[in-house]
This record gives structure tokens, sequence and C-alpha cells, in this order.
């Protein structure tokens, strides 16, 4: 009796150690809300917006990232007023458990409100706005329908303590919170409106970060948690336009699911986020992205789908005509040339391709490829492509004038006629000219971009007529064309793995020159948001990293706040060979020469260009794309091609053109 007994107790525990280790085993699941309003009832003041377009972004990249359909819940519009808000965040911490990876995403309007119980320093609190939510304090409305930051703590942390410290939460807002007045030349997701009573003087002024109650609250019983926001506190947060779509997204929408789809085993939510910056460099250039909370936590717990160098075949329409599973989402956009090889090629050198073919129409998770030659079912389907030549999306811009004086602008007009990137709108613009109107005083001409960055100013006279001054706006118009351009370019060449960073520095005199009297930690130049933050006249040496198998060459270049490119080393003026330019394989160099930051302030974009052959950006720079030499690599004809501002169609280049490293950094006037 007691050997049965005894039996039955150790398989009793056998079991529920086994139990046990299938639970500790158990894969976290991945869980997604999405919430977006476009479409906000006419008396509650707030203009529609295009959050409807994110949702398609969001879900296929998550989709993308192993999240099933079934665990991604979407809601919209009316569905998403605030008791619809609160009720779906407390059914998703019902269906979560210990370990589970979840991502909730709001597109929609934002607004600070009067902190309503005191625990805010700036006296405001941050607020989501669902649908429900009026823009004014009223006599029947006192912000109840707001989703105030404090309530979105309690309801994520929640969550939070549902996926314990093994889980991770990351709350995407692509909204804004305050801003100034604007002149609506582009679409904004919120108001420079606070909602208050009247006459409401909060205590205290001190700046905040968008939602730091929510980055710094909590223990280590719960899940951590990072919190991304479209725009700082004070700016407004802009959609994009997408040209060739006549579709506008959110600027953030976009970036994340960009990146998402292109993220990599061991990446950070801090690597994660840099990537959304220097994308959002090029669709929203003045806004500053914000991220809060455990950034340096690795992303979806290491639970990271990473992107293939290929992509596959998803229909096969019969002769010429395939789709595969890439778009813009993965920097694939139309013209591109890709080919076609068996499945589990990697030496495309060592290969024929199956077949080639031209990208006709490229979407955002998806492209239709016109096939040179018609091909077998059978053998594209079982094919992987690769892309061999990639375009960077439509350099073009959408130009809107607003010149009382007739003659000015028909001369202008006609002038255009030699610039068939540029498409005269009535709006969403991506630059405006203007001319006798209240911003403009008499007749002085502007050139601004839509969020209201001054490029060019003159005034019209006897001294500068507009025949002068046309030319000046073109070349103005081209630069930005070709800046934005670089801004784009981010490519690799899988056989370089090189990049560079930021050492700050403090220097001391020597007589009548300096040294470097020590190095700053790099995170102390970190504000709230993660922006990398440095004031006029703060020094930095450069540390360059080859971490690759093959020496590289290289060149550093600097996108200044202006739209201004120069390039950061070597100088125009070094006359070393290009060749010396150059990291062998293993290899950490801290340059020479001490740099600092100035003037104009905003956001500036430090790139490294690295590629396996010699590479001289100087000439081109110097003589503005009319550097003659022939023999260049395919990298430096690009950079060629970007200053033709008359130049139609895409601008190419292969893949393994080059590999390419951006930082971005805020410059300030001073550090408070």
């Amino acid at each position: 009796m007691k050997t049965i007994l005894l039996k039955y107790l150790l398989a009793l525990l056998m079991l529920n150690l086994a139990e046990s280790f299938a639970f500790a085993k158990r894969d976290p699941v991945k869980h997604a809300l999405i919430i977006a309003v476009a479409d906000y009832p006419e008396e509650g003041r707030w203009p529609d917006i295009s959050s409807d377009n994110d949702v398609p972004l969001i879900k296929g990249a998550l989709l993308k990232q192993g999240f099933q359909n079934d665990n991604i819940t979407v809601v919209m519009d009316d569905q998403a007023d605030k008791d619809g808000i609160v009720n779906e965040l407390k059914a998703l911490k019902q269906k979560v458990n210990k370990g589970d990876l979840v991502v909730i995403h709001f597109s929609g309007h934002g607004q600070q409100i009067q902190d309503d119980n005191g625990d805010e320093l700036d006296g405001w609190d941050e607020s989501l706005v669902p649908w429900d939510a009026q823009i004014r304090m009223t006599d029947t409305y006192k912000g109840g329908q707001h989703l105030r930051d404090d309530e979105v703590n309690v309801l994520t942390n929640g969550i939070r303590e549902k996926l314990g410290k093994t889980g991770n939460l990351l709350l995407i807002i692509d909204a804004c919170h305050s801003g100034t007045a604007n002149r609506g030349l582009g679409k904004s997701r919120g108001t420079y409106i606070k909602f208050s009573e009247e006459g409401y003087q909060p205590a205290s002024k001190d700046d905040k970060a968008n939602y730091d109650d929510l980055a710094s609250a909590g223990t280590d019983k719960l899940a951590p948690m990072i919190t991304m926001s479209g725009a700082s506190q004070h700016e407004l947060n802009y959609e994009y336009y997408d040209r060739e779509k006549d579709s506008s997204y959110g600027s953030l929408s976009y970036a994340v699911s960009r990146s998402l789809s292109a993220a990599e085993k061991g990446a950070t939510y801090r690597s994660l986020f840099d990537e959304i910056k220097v994308f959002m460099s090029t669709i929203a250039p003045r806004q500053s992205p914000q991220v809060e909370g455990d950034v340096d936590v690795v992303l979806f717990s290491g639970e990271v789908i990473e992107a293939e160098p290929y992509y596959m075949v998803k229909e096969w329409y019969g002769g010429k005509n395939v789709t595969i599973n890439a778009g813009n989402l993965m920097g694939l956009y139309d013209s591109s040339k890709v080919a076609f090889y068996p499945i589990g090629t990697y030496d495309l050198a060592a290969s024929e391709p199956l077949a080639t073919g031209t990208v006709i129409h490229a979407m955002a998770i998806e492209s239709d490829v016109l096939l040179d030659l018609p091909s077998e079912q059978e053998k594209i389907v079982n094919s992987w492509a690769f892309v061999t030549r990639q375009n960077f999306g439509d350099l073009g811009i959408n130009l809107q004038i607003n010149i009382e004086d007739t003659e000015v602008k028909e001369m202008l007009l006609a002038e255009l006629q030699n610039y068939p990137k540029v498409t005269v709108v009535n709006e969403n613009p991506d630059l405006l000219v203007e001319m006798n109107n209240q911003y403009t005083r008499g007749n002085n001409m502007h050139l601004i971009t839509k969020d209201e960055m001054q490029l060019y100013t003159t005034e019209i006279s006897s001294q500068k007529p507009a025949e002068e001054a046309i030319p000046e706006i073109m070349d103005n118009i081209s630069y930005y064309m070709q800046v934005n351009l670089l801004k784009k370019i981010d490519m690799k060449d899988e056989k370089l793995d090189v990049s560079f960073e930021i050492v700050p520095v403090i220097l001391r005199q020597v007589g009548r020159r300096y040294e470097v009297d020590r190095r700053l930690d790099l995170k102390s130049m970190r504000n709230e948001g993660d922006e990398l933050v440095f004031a006029e006249n703060d020094y930095f040496k450069i540390k360059v990293k080859n971490n690759g198998y093959t020496r590289a060459y290289y060149q550093i270049i600097d996108i200044r706040p202006n739209n201004e490119v120069s390039l950061l080393y070597p100088s125009t003026d070094d006359p070393r060979p290009a060749a010396e330019f150059v990291i062998g394989p293993g290899e950490e160099n801290e340059l020479g020469p001490i740099f600092f930051f100035q003037e104009p302030y905003g956001n500036e974009y430090l790139k490294m260009i690295a590629t396996e052959e010699p590479i001289d950006l100087r000439f081109i720079i110097k003589t503005r794309g009319d550097d003659t030499r022939s023999n260049v690599s395919p990298f430096e004809q690009l950079f060629k091609d970007s200053f033709k501002g008359k130049r139609a169609g895409m601008l190419s280049a292969p893949p393994s053109a080059a590999t390419v490293h951006t930082i971005p950094v805020k410059v300030v006037e001073s550090r408070e």
C-alpha cells in the first residue's frame, strides 16, 4: 500500500513539475490594440484627420513581426469613444499572461488639458482625444471624455502587472499635445488650444516630457514599458502626405511601420527609435519624436522576426505579372529592379537569375512586378526576389504659390516648366512661395516648408527684380529636393559593417591651442525624450568602428537644420587622397579633428557613407554636382545626380553601393 501511495505521489509530483516546466517554457503571445480616430463628430470641433490610413500600416508591420490576426484588435472612430477605449484596455488586461508582449497604438488628436489633481509640475496633463471629446471647455463639457495620462497610467499599469517583469509593453502615440499657431499648410494631429477654464494659469512653467508619468511609473513587478510619441509637447505633429498615392498618414505611424518591418535580431527599443527618428527627418523634419521608458530593453524581449535580404512571391498572374511581399515600408519603390533566384541562393554573383523584372506599382507592404520575359508559375513561385537596383521613391515635391503680383507669378510658373519634378498644387504642399500677403510684408518673397521653416527670402525691387530672384528660388527648391534624398538614403552593403559615434569632450587651453581635457558619457547628452541634445559650441570627436571583415572607405556629411549640406570629414580643403580615409576590419579609430555644433538650431543629421572602394564627395560638393570625373562609384554618381534639380524620374543605385549610418541630434542655443 505504501509503495502504491509513494508511486502515486511521485507521479503527481512529476506531473506538477512537467506542468510547471511547460508553463516556464511557454512561448510569449504577442497582443496588439490599434486605436484610430479619423472621423470626429462636428460638435466636438475637431478636424478630421487620416488615422484610418494608419491602421493597415501598423497591422501589416505587426503581422510581419509574428503577431497573429486573432490577437490584434482594431477600434476606430465612434467605437473609439472614451468608454470604448477604456473597455478595450481592460479587456486586453484580461487576455494577457506573464511574459506576453503588447503593443498599443493610438492615432488621433492630442491635447494638453488643465491638471485636475495637482500632480503635474507644469500644470498640464497630456491627454488623448477620443471620438467623443470636445476641443474647448464649455458650460456642458468639462473634459470628462478626454483620456488623461493619469488614466492611461492606471490602465497600462494593470496590463504591465499581468505581464510581469518578463513581458513588455510598447505604447505608440501618433498625436500632438501642444504646439503653436500655424497657417494650416500641413495637416496636424492636435491644436495650439489648451483645454482649460478661462483665466487658468498654472503655478509652474517647467517643461515635461510628453508622457513621463507613464515612463517612470512602476516597480520591479511590472513589465518594462516604452512610450513613443510623434513630437515633443511644444510641437505640432504633422501628417505625411504621399504624393504618389494621394494619401496622408501619421508621420510616426509610417516611420514605426517601416522600422518594425526592417528590425534586426538583438535590436533594442533605443536602436529601433533611432531608425524611426532618421526616417522621420525626411517626412517631418522639424518634429522631435520622443521615446520614454526602458529604452535599452531588447525589442519584443528578443522575439523579433528579422527581415531577410530577399522577398517572396505572393501571387503569380500568368505570363509576366507577379506580386512580391515587399513595398514602400521596406524601401521598395516604383522602377526598382529585381531578380528572382532559386530558394536558398545567397551568392548572387555565382548564380544565374530565373527571371528579372521591374517594380511597376509599389504599395505599403507589397509590390506588383512586371517580368522582362514570361516565366513558368512553378519556377517563379518557388524563388526568392532580390533588389538589384534600388530607387529612392518619388523625389518630386508639391509647391503652392501665393503671389498676388500676376506678372511675378506668371514668371515663376514659366520657369517651373523646366522642373518636371515640381508639381504646383492648391493643397498638401511641401513648399510654399509667397509674396504680397500678411506674412511677407510688402514685396518680400519667401520660400517656406509646410511646417514653416524659411528657406529663402528677398525683397523684390528695382535693385533685385523678380528675374533675379526666381532662379534663386528654383536653386533653393532643387537644393531642398537634394537634401530630402540625402536624408532618405538608407543603404546597407552586407559586406560592410561600419558605424560611427559622437564622443562629447571638454577642452582645456594649452598656450594658444586647445586639447581634450576629458571625454563625457554620451548618455548624459540625452534628454527625457531620449534625443541627443547639444548646445551651441559643444565640442565633440568622432569614433569610427569597423565590425566587418573587409576594409571600408568612408566620409561623413552633415545635414544642418536649415537644410545646408556640408562635408564634416574630411573637410573640402583636406588635400589627402580619398584612399587615406579608410578603416580596416576589426579596427576602431578616433578621428583627429575636434568638431563643434553651432547655429542654426534644430534637428541635425550626421551621415557616414562607407564603401568598398575609395569614395570622394569633396569635388561633388564643391562643384554642386558639376564634377566632371567619369570613373566614379555608384554612390558618388547617385550623389552627383541628386544636385540635378531639373532631372526627371527617380534616382537609383545598387543596394550594395554603400553602407550608410546616420546619427540624429538636436542643436539648441544653450543647455539648461
